[in-house]
């Protein structure tokens, strides 16, 4: 099973996976053994921590060259075992690791045909803590979460405020000081000595384009880009930047504007839950979305009373903004070219922009210049340091030059929004990838 794919018997994952992870990481375990569907912590494990899977049915178990670990996660696989064959399999986890924390399925909603060897053993909570009990002692049950699968660990509860300090420790993972991240498999000797050359021929002084303070260190290469992490902020970026020539046409030929038309309401929606909980943060009523696209937050916008603008760089996404939304006003250009007209705006609206801007820097001072005194600024984009992003940010999806070219960390983010005067008002954590942030314009 691929470390991050889901298959269609395990719709309860993402959940169950979102609900052991604090649990994991408050263990802090050095070695980990991870079995079925635990595959996937994998990728969120530290670097330092050594991790041994082993398969859905148990088969390598047996084998001499699997070690004692710290830990052993089960996650959805011993629900799947024969009820005939269950003790024994139990056995043989139990004297793998000193601890063990194990989700299993007790009542699905669909039950499968006879036919399928899906989930084989289904029983209540009280009867996996039983069970589990005469092979790894004493048991705490973390759930159940539901009515259809329960938690079970050998540690203690530690109360809320230690689940609490879990998910910061979790959400801190990565936040800048790692400076050259590293890949989950390790490197054959041809690419080894690639990378080699590749550090050889770079010398580690490129400027980070946000905090324009340190320098930085070499990643790699993507699609023919180098890629760059400031060893200050944590900043990920290509360099040299693609020019404004080159991103021109680029987004020409781009089929994002096919996509936003088929999802324009949806995207009107959320936009509009967004704007009237920033609504209320704000006295006035202008608003300003910058990298409007088609126009569905301004239209939003307008209908909770604001005198709503929207720019975007692209003559294609103005046009259709146009036609879709008459009422508003909409303008090709960039921020800095707007901000020259000397307008201010009460709430500036820039969701999804950060990561596609060569510079930054620039790019911020024209926000500030275009945000009236005490007005705010809500911004979202991806976060490169969020612990679902592969340790190695070379194969993460969401850092593709030249469309995604500055890939920012809450670090990276708050550094440069304090560099021209915007306080932080709330950040908000996000189980995808993505920072959602509110900055308010400070003298």
């Amino acid at each position: 099973m691929a470390d991050t794919q889901l298959t269609a018997d395990s719709s309860r994952a993402p959940l169950s996976l979102s609900r052991i992870l604090p649990d994991v990481y408050d263990l802090a375990p050095s070695s980990v053994l991870l079995h079925g569907q635990a595959q996937h912590l994998r990728s969120y494990l530290a670097q330092s921590c050594r991790v041994q899977l082993i398969a859905p049915d148990a088969s390598n178990a047996h084998s001499t060259r699997i070690p004692d670990a710290d830990l052993l996660v089960s996650h959805d696989a011993l629900s799947r075992v024969p009820a005939d064959r269950l003790d024994e399999r139990l056995a043989t986890l139990a004297r793998l690791a000193a601890d063990a924390l194990i989700v299993v399925d007790t009542a699905p909603t669909n039950p499968r045909p006879s036919g399928e060897s899906a989930h084989q053993t289904i029983r209540s909570c009280d009867w996996w803590l039983c069970k589990l009990e005469n092979h790894f002692g004493r048991l705490y049950v973390r759930s159940p979460l539901s009515d259809r699968f329960a938690v079970f660990r050998t540690w203690p509860e530690r109360g809320p405020v230690s689940v609490w300090r879990s998910w910061q420790r979790l959400m801190r993972r990565g936040s800048g000081d790692e400076t050259t991240p590293a890949a989950t498999t390790p490197p054959t000797p041809g690419e080894a000595a690639i990378a080699r050359a590749d550090a050889e021929d770079h010398n580690g002084t490129t400027a980070c384009p946000s905090c324009v303070a340190g320098g930085a260190s070499f990643v790699g290469r993507k699609v023919g880009f180098d890629i760059w992490q400031c060893i200050d902020c944590g900043l990920v970026f290509a360099d040299p930047m693609p020019t404004d020539d080159e991103l021109a046409e680029f987004y020409r030929s781009h089929p994002r504007n096919g996509k936003y038309t088929r999802k324009a309401d949806s995207k009107r929606r959320r936009a509009a839950r967004r704007i009237a909980r920033l609504k209320r943060k704000v006295s006035g009523r202008r608003f300003l979305d910058i990298g409007c696209s088609i126009g569905g937050a301004v239209e939003a916008a307008r209908q909770y009373g604001f005198d709503a603008t929207g720019i975007d760089l692209d003559a294609e996404s103005i046009r259709q903004a146009l036609q879709l939304f008459p009422n508003n006003r909409f303008l090709q250009g960039t921020p800095d070219e707007f901000a020259e007209f000397g307008e201010q705006f009460d709430l500036l609206f820039c969701t999804e922009v950060l990561e596609h801007v060569p510079r930054p820097d620039h790019f911020m001072r024209a926000v500030r210049r275009l945000l009236a005194p005490g007005g705010l600024l809500y911004i979202t984009t991806p976060d490169i340091h969020h612990f679902r992003v592969p340790r190695n940010r070379l194969e993460w999806h969401g850092l593709k030059p030249p469309e995604h070219i500055a890939m920012f960390g809450r670090k990276a983010l708050m550094t440069l929004t304090q560099r021209h005067q915007l306080a932080p008002v709330h950040i908000a954590w996000d189980y995808k990838p993505n920072l959602k942030a509110t900055f308010r314009a400070v003298d």
